[in-house]
């Protein structure tokens, strides 16, 4: 009795039972996710150590992809964790922008096309002939359309709007530009007193909207159109995502394998045909709308119908 009395005054109490017992759990299972994650990353780094080892010609310049990630905190931070390593890894030359507010990546993309129709039309107006000796362009010039830069696009939401970018810059053409407007002279009281940035932020709030697009099968290019990749990222922002925020503490090797190898399909470049039944509805379940939102933004988030004639000459990474 004596020495089980002794060893019994040495255990702690059930209090701090518990506690030890719940600490060491949660600490044992974080540290096992970062050693899984860090096995992930390793495996992700051999599988692109073929692209970047890749001896390249003087010529040759790599590979590039526009990536669009999604307004929100969120978006940035899983391209910085999970996507950019395997970029730069696979050394995958990537522009990456980022809009403000939503509706931003449909105009940039929309706009990127119709800038390839144009350098189309003048490359076949200018009437170049092949000449061994002869670049069809300036040297130092180069195209800001390329159908070889695929379209990337973090997040649900930028998904929607690269293809609503695409259907419109494809079946539409570039509307001409508003005829100027005269703009009373200020006087130099309100110029002192008023902020520049909330003077600009109003006068585009008060911009009548754009006429509706001539939406037109006639008006698809001839030319090739640029492969699309998505990449998952999930709003985990307020009260209703914070549990999964907790989840995500203890699993982070889960979504390392899952945006990772989506990330490595795209750094290897190999692409299969658009899929017009599945592949606009990709992230649909993580798709968010704010509250505070216009009107205008959350339409630009709906549900994409790509019609039938463009989605036949789309591709995506796969």
């Amino acid at each position: 009795m004596t020495v089980l009395t002794s060893i019994r005054a040495r255990l702690p109490s059930r209090n701090w039972s518990i506690f030890w017992g719940l600490t060491s759990s949660l600490s044992g299972a974080a540290c096992y996710d970062k050693y899984q994650l860090g096995q992930v990353r390793a495996e992700l780094d051999q599988a692109t150590a073929a692209l970047r080892n890749e001896i390249c010609k003087p010529t040759d310049t790599p590979r590039r992809i526009r990536v669009y990630v999604a307004p929100t905190h969120w978006g940035r931070y899983w391209f910085k964790e999970y996507v950019k390593p395997v970029f730069d890894a696979a050394a995958l030359d990537y522009e990456i922008l980022e809009p403000k507010v939503a509706g931003q990546v449909r105009d940039s993309v929309r706009e990127l096309l119709w800038t390839g129709k144009d350098e189309h039309r003048a490359r076949a107006a200018s009437g170049h002939k092949y000449s061994p000796f002869t670049p069809p362009t300036p040297i130092l010039e180069r195209d800001k359309f390329d159908a070889g830069e695929g379209l990337v696009a973090v997040g649900p939401n930028a998904w929607r709007e690269v293809l609503r970018g695409v259907s419109e810059g494809c079946l539409a053409e570039r509307p001409p530009a508003p005829p100027p407007t005269p703009e009373s002279t200020p006087s130099t009281t309100d110029a002192a007193t008023d902020d520049p940035a909330a003077a600009k932020t109003a006068k585009a709030d008060h911009l009548p909207p754009p006429p509706p697009l001539d939406l037109s099968c006639h008006n698809i290019p001839t030319f090739p159109l640029p492969p699309l990749g998505f990449i998952t990222a999930r709003q985990q922002a307020g009260w209703t995502g914070f549990p999964s925020r907790i989840y995500h503490w203890f699993t982070e090797r889960y979504t390392a394998r899952e945006v990772g190898y989506e990330a490595l399909a795209i750094a290897l470049g190999r692409v299969r045909p658009f899929n017009i039944q599945t592949d606009p509805a990709r992230g649909a379940k993580d798709i968010y709308v704010h509250d505070d939102w216009e009107q205008r933004h959350k339409d630009v988030v709906q549900d994409v119908q790509v019609p039938g004639s463009v989605a036949d000459r789309l591709y995506m990474y796969q």
